[in-house]
């Protein structure tokens, strides 16, 4: 569970992998077309979801009124300020408190035992095509423990491809990759440089050359289980045929720290983990309110 984040004779394009691809990976208009959508189609499609374009005037209108007000404040009755701000606080952090305690007795309400057993278990299912998303910045001791575990995965190999997504910089992490022998369903993706240099950037550019139906994000840490693809595709035909409604768009696998044992702060901090993936976010999607992704371990629905 980590992720990092950067011209040394390293060529943009696909370092091993599917051959349909490979010549229109080493073509420059193609790369650059790919770059530049990794870079801006969100702002094309959606410019108030993109944060490339900085802080909005009306933002920048609000935060002059907040301090001129807090300003006269300070000048005219800071003691009054000053018990205003404590109490309204003090509400806030009463108001955080229930709400998470809410979500706490949703979340343990909504534990129950798993909706895949018994016939939905026995179901054979036609696993559709799975399309795995791998940024790597600058982590080549990760490299080994890494594909280990993306070779580990029970999924049909035919049905599956996996990218290992690299910054044009990053010669350390190729040269540890280029040890491995890699199985036919890797590719390594040597993302080109750009005007920005981020894992969204480079999952943008996996994205485009994605062709399943189903994908997944993990991080270079990641020990995914062995199981975890085949139990988003059950959660997503699950929810489609049993549950009813609108089907899933993602599907969250919870993230324990794996360093639990090396201290008493890493031992809360998993605790935290635990609290947090195994309670307040099945208590969030009980009640339908919206959920933060962790950032790794993602599965989503091409289809949506």
């Amino acid at each position: 569970m980590a992720d990092g984040w950067g011209n040394d004779g390293l060529t943009a394009g696909l370092r091993t992998g599917d051959a349909a691809h490979e010549a229109d990976l080493y073509d420059a208009a193609y790369l650059e077309w790919l770059r530049f959508g990794a870079e801006n189609d969100l702002l094309e499609a959606n410019p108030e979801a993109s944060c490339k374009t900085g802080v909005t005037a009306a933002q920048k209108t609000l935060v002059k009124q907040i301090a001129a007000v807090l300003g006269v404040g300070v000048l005219l009755v800071p003691m009054g300020l000053f018990s205003a701000v404590s109490a309204l606080a003090f509400s806030a952090f009463c108001l955080l408190i229930i709400y998470r305690c809410v979500l706490l007795c949703a979340g343990f309400a909504a534990r129950t035992a798993s909706p895949f057993t018994g016939d939905s278990a026995k179901r054979r299912f036609i696993w559709p095509r799975y399309s795995v998303l791998v940024p790597v910045f600058r982590e080549p001791e990760a490299i080994g423990p890494l594909i280990a575990a993306l070779k580990g995965l029970d999924y049909p190999k035919r049905q599956l491809e996996i990218f290992i997504l690299l910054e044009e910089s990053d010669t350390e992490t190729l040269a540890a990759i280029e040890q491995l022998k890699l199985r036919p369903y890797f590719k390594v993706i040597v993302v080109p440089e750009g005007e920005v240099q981020t894992k969204p950037r480079a999952l943008n550019f996996g994205l485009k050359l994605a062709t399943g139906q189903m994908i997944a994000v993990y991080d270079a840490e990641d020990a995914m289980h062995s199981t975890q693809l085949k139990e988003a595709v059950r959660a997503f035909q699950f929810a489609r045929e049993e549950v009813g409604g609108k089907p899933l768009a993602c599907v969250q696998a919870p993230l324990i720290p794996h360093n639990s044992g090396e201290s008493w702060i890493a031992a809360q901090f998993t605790q935290e983990y635990r609290v947090h993936f195994g309670l307040i976010v099945p208590g969030l999607s009980a009640l339908r309110l919206p959920v933060m992704l962790g950032g790794t371990s993602n599965h989503f629905d091409g289809l949506m």
